[in-house]
């Protein structure tokens, strides 16, 4: 087997890899398009009023400004969450890592880090 054989079987296993991903994605991944008029989201950045359009709705991000101590909210510094991960414990531990950048776009779109046969 010579180098371009290597190559074409890698492109081919690649290709497989890229159409199960976007199969993956396109199925589960929709937003019902009434979400967008029950919760005022636009479209677009920005709401009707110019503010930050809320990450919630995509449930890809969340900011928690605030703790519950014994059922109280208590102010917090605020924490940024992708897919339910802290961004800093993600950034900790992708510490040294050669695809931090994208094992962090993998859990954006999948909702999930990607398994360690993956990396």
């Amino acid at each position: 087997m010579n180098s371009n054989d290597i190559l074409i079987a890698n492109t081919d296993d690649l290709r497989s890899d890229m159409d199960y991903l976007e199969k993956t994605l396109l199925k589960g991944h929709r937003i019902d398009p009434n979400l967008y008029e029950e919760y005022d989201v636009k479209r677009g950045l920005r709401d009707s009023t110019g503010r930050g359009v809320l990450t919630g709705l995509t449930e890809v991000s969340d900011v928690c400004g605030f703790d519950v101590v014994n059922g109280r909210k208590i102010p917090a510094e605020g924490g940024l969450y992708y897919q339910g991960i802290n961004v800093n414990d993600l950034i900790n531990g992708l510490k040294g890592k050669r695809f931090g950048f994208e094992e962090t776009t993998f859990l954006l779109l999948f909702g999930r880090l990607p398994k360690k046969k993956m990396n």
